[in-house]
């Protein structure tokens, strides 16, 4: 399992990534309304330059003002954190958080359901794997 590529950086980094992940791309204004107790303008435009700088983000000019994007695609940004998740709180187990997910109360019949379909597909996944 790899390391998160968000590990290293400040809670505001991450949270000006995953401001950027919610809105797709936006300016340093955009995410200014996206984070918690957001810190004035030019913080938040100076961390986006250092992001910039570490690869985590790019921009591009739109007229006068630069419209950013973040490098790591969503849906690997959601694998990393899960992996993440997984090594930091859950001492790598799967069934640790679907247990925690199960236990929290807030999921309708459908989405058990749902959860009860996933987990029926992955095992005949991997017993498919197992006869190769």
């Amino acid at each position: 399992m790899k390391d998160h590529p968000y590990q290293s950086l400040s809670k505001r980094e991450r949270q000006i990534i995953e401001a950027l992940h919610q809105l797709g791309e936006g300016s340093v204004s955009d995410v200014l309304e996206k984070i918690p107790n957001p810190a004035g303008y030019n913080s938040v435009r100076i961390l986006m330059k250092i992001l910039e700088k570490k690869g985590f983000i790019n921009h591009r000019k739109e007229k006068n003002k630069y419209i950013y994007q973040p490098t790591l695609k969503k849906e690997e940004a959601k694998k990393s954190a899960i992996d993440h998740l997984l090594k930091i709180h859950f001492d790598r187990s799967v069934p640790q958080v679907v247990s925690a997910l199960l236990s929290h109360k807030t999921m309708s019949p459908e989405e058990l359901e749902l959860l009860a379909q996933m987990i029926e597909k992955a095992k005949k996944e991997s017993e498919d794997d197992g006869d190769s």
